[in-house]
């Protein structure tokens, strides 16, 4: 993390007023997401091990899952704004982005109820998931392995499945928001989101095994 500070700074001296604005908007995010980064997979290793009070392997790695699956569609995002230099969209779309998981339970909600609901829904996903995979565990003394592991990355495939393929396609009524969101980003960001999510929970269940 230390090293990776240093590089953000050097890049940030790098960047001159007589800079290409393109290439100080690219220069600026990749001095700004290594850091980041490196602090969600230091923040991934600690708490993971730590007794967090007591509370329950799940609920440790619900919250840990919740906030690294959002690592992988933001970086997309800033890159995408970044290059086409609409850096200032990048809290509007991740508000809409909310919104849009909302909307499949309020469609003719506003924004708020939406973007509340969405949160709600991210959350109860995130921690449900997490106690589901918590109880697939192999019961004490066997401790879960790579089988473990590679089971709750495919189960959490057919989970992307199910969500923004299957979903917008079968749900009790349309789902224009949720569509028109995917037709604009495409699925690759939201996999990558799931797939970090599952190597979170995981790598949290993994260790707290061995606890």
């Amino acid at each position: 993390l230390k090293c990776w500070l240093r590089i953000s700074r050097r890049l940030r001296d790098q960047l001159t007023p007589g800079t290409d604005p393109m290439s100080s908007r690219m220069w600026g995010i990749a001095a700004i997401l290594p850091p980041v980064w490196g602090a969600g997979i230091l923040a991934q290793q600690k708490v993971a091990a730590m007794s967090c009070f007591g509370a329950p392997d799940w609920i440790v790695a619900g919250a840990l899952g919740s906030l690294i699956s959002g690592f992988p569609s933001t970086t997309i995002l800033l890159l995408r704004k970044a290059r086409v230099g609409r850096l200032q969209d990048v809290q509007d779309d991740m508000n809409d982005s909310i919104a849009a998981v909302g909307s499949v339970l309020l469609p003719k909600w506003g924004f708020v109820s939406q973007a509340i609901t969405g949160l709600a829904a991210h959350f109860a996903l995130s921690f449900g998931l997490a106690r589901l995979a918590s109880a697939l565990r192999p019961d004490p003394p066997e401790r879960p392995g790579a089988g473990f592991a590679a089971s709750l990355l495919v189960g959490i495939a057919g989970v992307h499945l199910a969500n923004l393929v299957a979903l917008p396609r079968f749900w009790f009524w349309p789902v224009p928001q949720l569509e028109a969101y995917l037709v604009e980003t495409g699925h690759l960001p939201h996999v990558c989101d799931h797939l970090a999510y599952a190597c979170s929970v995981a790598h949290t269940l993994l260790v707290r095994s061995c606890l």
